[in-house]
This record gives C-alpha cells, sequence and structure tokens, in this order.
C-alpha cells in the first residue's frame, strides 16, 4: 500500500481545493481587474454651480455670486472633461478568479475641464460670459476608490458581473482652474484663479460601453483612452465606464460639478454634416463646369 506523506498530502489538498473553487467559479463571474485609462465625460446643464462671491482683481472688488455652468464641448463627441485613472485597479492578483480584495484605491489626474456660464452675468452693470479651464502651472489631482460586486463561493470572493452594474466608486481630488470673465460689450476680461475640492460620494460603474458612448480605442496599457481594443465594436473585459456622478464641495456646500459618459454625435448630426460637405462638392464641381 502506498501512503502520501503528510506534507505532501497537505500541498496536494490545496491545490485540489484551488483547482475545485476555480473550475467552480460561477458563469457570472467574467469581469476582470480594471484597466488604467481615461473617462471622457460631459457636463451636463442644471447639475453644475460655483458660487464665487465677491472677488478682487487688480486691487478692485467684484461682487459675482452664484454662476450655472455648462460643458464648452472640446471633444471628442461632447467631451469637456477628463479624467485620467493612472493605475490599474487590481482586485485579482493573480487572474485566478479568486479576489484578494474586493475595494482598491488608485491615483487619477483631471486632465481637462472646459466648462462655460450658461448664460451670462451681470458684474458691476456690465453683461459677462464666464469661462473655466484647468489652471497651467498646477496639476489637479486626487483619488479614486473603485469597488467591484462580489459573490462568495467556496469561502472566497470571486467577481459578479450579473447585475446590470459592476460596482460602486468614490472619489475625492482638487481642482485647480481659472475663470476668465469676458465682457459681452467691451474687451475687459477679468481672470479669477482657485483651487476646489469635489467628493463624488458613490456612483455606478460598469465594464460595458453603452451604444452612444464616446469610445477611444488603443492599445491595452495606454492611459489616454477608455476602449482597450484597438478596433472592432467590442471593448476589453476589464475597461471602465462610471455612470453619472455629482461632485460636491468638500465643505458640504451642496454646488459642484456633474459628469456623465460623454456621447458621440448623434446620427442625424453626422448625415447633416456629411450632406452639407456633399452638396458643397456638387456646388462646387458644377461651378468648375461652368468655368
Amino acid at each position: 500500500m502506498n501512503y502520501l506523506m503528510p506534507n505532501k498530502l497537505g500541498i496536494l489538498s490545496a491545490l485540489g481545493l484551488s483547482a475545485i473553487a476555480f473550475l467552480g467559479i460561477p458563469n457570472s463571474a467574467k469581469a476582470a481587474n480594471i484597466n488604467k485609462g481615461t473617462d471622457y465625460l460631459h457636463t451636463f446643464s442644471g447639475g453644475t454651480k460655483y458660487d464665487f462671491g465677491t472677488v478682487e482683481v487688480d486691487g478692485k472688488s467684484y461682487k459675482i455670486g452664484l454662476v450655472d455652468l455648462i460643458g464648452n464641448t472640446v471633444g471628442p463627441g461632447k467631451t469637456d472633461t477628463k479624467i485620467k485613472r493612472v493605475e490599474d485597479a487590481i482586485f485579482d492578483d493573480n487572474n485566478d478568479g479568486i479576489l484578494e480584495r474586493t475595494s482598491v484605491t488608485i491615483p487619477l489626474e483631471i486632465t481637462l475641464l472646459s466648462l462655460k456660464s450658461e448664460k451670462s452675468v451681470k458684474i458691476d452693470g456690465q453683461l459677462f460670459n464666464v469661462f473655466i479651464n484647468l489652471s497651467k502651472d498646477k496639476v489637479s489631482a486626487g483619488t479614486m476608490t473603485i469597488t467591484h460586486n462580489a459573490i462568495s463561493w467556496y469561502g472566497h470572493q470571486t467577481f459578479d458581473d450579473s447585475q446590470d452594474n459592476d460596482g460602486r466608486f468614490t472619489s475625492d481630488f482638487t481642482v485647480n482652474f481659472d475663470a476668465v470673465f469676458k465682457a459681452v460689450n467691451s474687451n475687459l476680461e477679468l481672470t479669477v484663479s482657485n483651487s476646489l475640492r469635489l467628493i463624488n460620494s458613490g456612483a455606478d460603474w460598469s465594464h460595458n460601453v453603452s451604444r452612444d458612448d464616446q469610445v477611444v480605442r488603443g492599445e491595452l496599457g495606454n492611459g489616454e483612452v477608455n476602449c482597450h481594443i484597438p478596433k472592432g465594436q467590442f471593448c476589453h473585459p476589464g475597461d471602465f465606464f462610471p455612470g453619472p456622478a455629482g461632485h460636491t464641495k468638500a465643505d458640504g456646500s451642496p454646488y459642484g460639478h456633474s459628469t456623465r459618459v460623454a456621447a458621440t454625435p448623434e446620427p442625424l448630426t453626422i448625415l447633416g454634416s456629411a450632406a452639407a460637405l456633399g452638396f458643397g462638392t456638387f456646388f462646387k464641381r458644377k461651378g468648375s463646369k461652368l468655368k
């Protein structure tokens, strides 16, 4: 009769349990660690306000107060804000389906902010349009904490993507910005620089891209994109698409910045542009024939 030595039996048992746990992972656990990348966001109307209060510019005080802001589109699509997730979010160290953790905190950087006043504001008897962008000499950065949905399986935690979303995320960051007030009826400009700490206390996220989401493709490891399959109609299982999120001031003020994933241009807009281009080409050709 053959006997296994106790230490060998222990190793075999551990391997056997790991194999059983791995092979027995339910079909719903098909998700993955999250790739580093950039979130392309749009600031929607009604969700973003900033109270400038009274500011001093060149020795003169100006009472400004509350300003309603919307996105000043830069692109691609309707993008006016970009948040870069600087590192991968690793839940599964060994890619074996067993999670070492269900929540990960990663650094982030705001790489684009382009807002404008929803309507002109009256300051000292004059109307001004307001434009907000990131300060060029200061980095705007913070952290994001991402929690992945998980289920228990034979004493372990494994990914769960059986729900409409794949988890929740929070964020805490400081935005350094310049607000330029341009007078409507004169050449007067006022520039106000400030910093603002914003906190998102919780929003949904998903590995799955929606049909209307702005997709920027690139290779795995490229931190400037949000879809890590260079070609085709699908994105990588480890990609991250945030749901609508509200970021409020850390001091408890109800005012802040609200975003959602930027949308691609509507098909009618694209068709309209193509039609205009086609008509332009047609008239140019007609004109060339008449010469």
